[in-house]
């Protein structure tokens, strides 16, 4: 590993941008997060993809999230962000996509509650 001597150490405080404070910088940092976002997604999501039941059960929840108002407002969920939930269960065996819809939905409410 290289020596991080050279940076200054105000630069490596937390929340301090490293860019200056300005409307251009802010939606370039802006931009970035935003395509990085989408990278991701596109890499990670075809999981959901490829099993019907993982892709039923996120119909499921986006169903019982919007009758209970929680659905796509400013602080709620979203279609990827749920989907990126399931991925993550699906990769540490906590649902199986051979397990039904139902059987999914219900993994998927146990993690939210506990």
């Amino acid at each position: 590993m290289q020596s991080i001597d050279w940076i200054p150490k105000l630069r490596l405080v937390p929340n301090r941008c490293n860019i200056k404070d300005t409307s251009k910088s802010q939606f370039y940092n802006h931009c970035l997060l935003y395509d990085s976002r989408h990278a991701f997604e596109d890499a990670h999501l075809t999981e959901v993809k490829e099993h019907t039941n993982v892709e039923a059960a996120l119909v499921l929840v986006q169903v019982w999230a919007l009758q209970r108002g929680l659905w796509r407002n400013h602080d709620g969920w979203t279609k990827e962000s749920v989907a990126v939930l399931l991925v993550y269960l699906l990769r540490t065996s906590k649902m199986n996509p051979r397990m039904t819809a139902i059987q999914l939905f219900t993994v998927v409410l146990q993690t939210w509650a506990t």
